[in-house]
């Protein structure tokens, strides 16, 4: 008998979008999220200033734990074009809080490490606060010892970036 893979849902992560949405201060936002196969990378997002609506898409093969740091990511890329501290691409061109970047060629190929740009610093970043929010899915306690009867522990963060 072969397992079949559970795939990411928008219902499945609701819960966790909601309390994102919340700390970041757009919960009232109309955002459609989209859980899909990638190819080249694990989310992305984007936001209309015309139509005041977010997209989030995200690979829907990760871990739990993975999947909600995407979220994290992404939906804070939302925030950051609707507060209009990322802007849209001109040209080849990024815009972060006024300040102009090269980000592709004439190839439309990214010139640098995309993780280098301020926006995605910020979003990584941001990604660290999983700890925050949902305290009891990335910490664990490690055992490291006893002494007699008395076991030993101490906390752990796990990111579990698979």
């Amino acid at each position: 008998m072969s397992r079949t893979p559970k795939y990411a849902t928008e219902r499945q992560y609701r819960p966790y979008i909601d309390i994102i949405k919340k700390d970041l201060g757009i919960y009232g936002m109309p955002i459609i999220f989209n859980f899909r196969h990638f190819t080249k990378y694990v989310g992305c997002a984007f936001y209309d200033h015309l139509t005041s609506y977010g997209e989030v898409s995200i690979d829907n093969r990760c871990t739990r734990k993975r999947t909600i740091t995407i979220l994290m990511h992404e939906l804070r890329h939302v925030q950051q074009f609707y507060t209009k501290r990322l802007d849209k691409w001109y040209n080849g061109y990024g815009y972060w809080e006024g300040v102009r970047y090269k980000v592709t060629n004439s190839r439309n190929q990214f010139i640098a490490s995309y993780n280098e740009f301020p926006w995605e610093i910020d979003a990584v970043n941001y990604e660290r606060e999983a700890i925050r929010l949902f305290p009891e899915l990335f910490t664990s306690k490690l055992y490291i010892g006893s002494i007699g009867n008395i076991k030993f522990y101490k906390d752990s963060i796990d990111y579990d970036k698979g």
